[in-house]
Formats: structure tokens, C-alpha cells, sequence
């Protein structure tokens, strides 16, 4: 979904939690890549996956772990996002660039 303030934290736990099963982790893993390569317009569902990524990293089982550390090019792409709200003029993206940096 696009709420705001993206998913709570039974549901972060929920999923850190699925990570422990091979299918599911590959599930989550997939959702996740696919919400890091959302174009600026959808820049929630971007930082939301960072949200998810950081969480099940630190929760997470140590496969999600490397996991992520095998594909950590597409977490680093974060760190060049650009979105700049037309309406606004708000930089949107600086919240994705500065996430990514933590992950990395």
C-alpha cells in the first residue's frame, strides 16, 4: 500500500520473520527489488522497501543478510534517486539517497 508511514511493526516483524523460509525470503526478496527500481513518482515505495531491507537485516535471518549484501548494487543505485515533487518543489529523493547510505 502507499500509507504513509509504510508497514507497522508486527508486520516488519512479520516479515523479518518469513525470511527464515527459503521460498518466502526469495518472495520478499523479489517485492523488494522490484519497489527499489519504482520511478520518483512512487518514491514511498521506494523508501518503504529501504524501510523493510534495514529492519530485516537487523531482525532478519543471516541469509536475508547476505542476501542483500549479494545485490548490494541495487541498494547503492538508491544512493543516486532523484524526485523532486512538481507541485512542491520538495526533494523527495534525499530521503532514498540518505536511507541507502545507511544500508551500505
Amino acid at each position: 500500500g502507499s500509507e504513509a508511514w509504510g508497514p507497522s511493526g508486527s508486520v516488519l516483524h512479520e516479515i523479518s520473520q518469513a525470511t527464515a523460509d527459503s521460498q518466502q525470503r526469495q518472495l520478499v526478496l523479489q517485492v523488494l527489488w522490484e519497489r527499489l527500481q519504482e520511478p520518483g513518482v512512487n518514491w514511498r515505495k521506494c523508501y518503504k522497501a529501504l524501510n523493510v531491507i534495514d529492519y530485516c537485516v537487523k531482525n532478519g535471518t543471516k541469509r536475508f543478510v547476505e542476501d542483500c549484501r549479494d545485490n548490494v548494487d541495487r541498494i547503492e543505485a538508491c544512493k543516486r534517486y532523484q524526485y523532486t515533487e512538481p507541485e512542491t518543489g520538495k526533494d523527495q529523493g534525499i530521503n532514498i539517497r540518505e536511507k541507502s547510505k545507511q544500508l551500505c
